[in-house]
């Protein structure tokens, strides 16, 4: 099976390596076009390692829809929104980011579509970082006056297949503190402020987006809500179709006929199979690759510990041997062939 799975990987892999050398080849730009608000659609101008999610809002327009989802606002002014993703930043191997400043914040948005990573408030450290590192004169900040800089908002978009749980409980939110990685016993709560003992700390809001968790973000009528159904669509699709080439096209045709994402879909819908294709081929590999893990490991901890119960249980004899002498009295004691014992006397010989 992982065989299988790996394969289809690396064919959807060349691929786009193909798409990707042609694009070079012809002298076309791969790069994303902040300076217009978006990215540009073709396909031959699309970065092989970009998902659907950065694809879709890594542009002025659906990011200000984004910003007044989560915020709850109503802005129009798409010139309000700057794009700032990072290319090639923590994300990987699937760039799943999007940045942008907006109204005096950087905002920082990561599809997740896995069970969530407890490390995600120490990746956004080292994101706003650079960031910061790059909006900011390096001069500048030895000099006396203050510099102000946007207030980050870092949000996960949990699109994943498990609900999400906190302390066992079904939410459909939950924040992730960077101060639960600081180790406990490196803190000297008399020197600092706070709970434990931390002046930096750095929160998480992860949001569960799937249709199915009806969290009020999800029923806006707005792209979010839109992305949010072709999410459904292609899940349903991977149930019911087992060639998945084939079931992420049923998806996006069916997308297109509910008139979900239609505009999107018809302009980019090539490009949008073998972005998903690619996409669930990886999940499948790294699926079937920590099973494989863990079954080598169950198997490996079964191996060494019948090795270490077979060495246990030859210097039991041994001991006994040492005390009792004869190989019919250690038989006797620990319920075992006589001929068990001799062969280990023998070979101490």
């Amino acid at each position: 099976m992982a065989f299988v799975a790996y394969s289809n990987l690396c064919a959807n892999t060349l691929r786009f390596d193909i798409n990707i050398m042609e694009g070079n080849l012809l002298g076309k730009d791969m790069t994303t076009d902040n300076t217009t608000g978006g990215t540009e659609n073709k396909a031959t101008n699309r970065k092989y390692k970009d998902t659907v999610f950065r694809m879709l809002f890594n542009n002025k327009k659906e990011a200000l829809g984004l910003y007044n989802n989560l915020f709850d606002t109503d802005y129009t002014d798409e010139s309000l929104i700057d794009i700032v993703t990072l290319e090639d930043v923590l994300f990987i191997p699937r760039k799943n980011d999007v940045a942008f400043t907006m109204n005096g914040r950087f905002v920082v948005l990561v599809e997740h579509q896995s069970t969530i990573n407890e490390n995600m408030p120490l990746r956004f450290l080292i994101y706003i970082a650079r960031l910061y590192e790059k909006i900011i004169d390096a001069d500048n900040i030895y000099r006396r006056k203050l510099i102000k800089i946007p207030a980050p908002e870092f949000v996960v978009l949990y699109n994943g297949r498990d609900d999400l749980k906190q302390d066992g409980k079904v939410v459909t939110e939950l924040e992730l503190n960077l101060s639960d990685a600081f180790k406990d016993d490196d803190v000297q709560p008399e020197l600092f402020k706070g709970d434990k003992g931390a002046q930096l700390e750095l929160k998480v809001k992860v949001i569960d987006i799937r249709y199915s968790s009806h969290n009020k973000l999800v029923t806006k009528k707005d792209t979010l809500e839109q992305y949010s159904r072709f999410i459904q669509i292609i899940e349903d699709c991977r149930k019911s179709e087992e060639n998945l080439d084939e079931a992420m096209k049923t998806a996006v045709n069916m997308a297109i006929e509910n008139n979900i994402l239609t505009e999107f879909l018809k302009e980019n819908g090539s490009e949008v199979r073998n972005m998903l294709t690619l996409e669930y081929d990886e999940e499948t590999a790294r699926r079937v690759e920590r099973e494989e893990a863990m079954e080598e490991g169950r198997k490996e901890g079964r191996e060494e510990g019948r090795r270490e119960g077979e060495q246990a249980r030859r210097q039991l004899i041994i001991s006994c041997l040492r005390k009792f002498k004869s190989c019919e009295v250690v038989a006797d004691i620990l319920d075992i062939s006589v001929e068990e014992v001799q062969k280990i006397k023998d070979n101490l010989i």
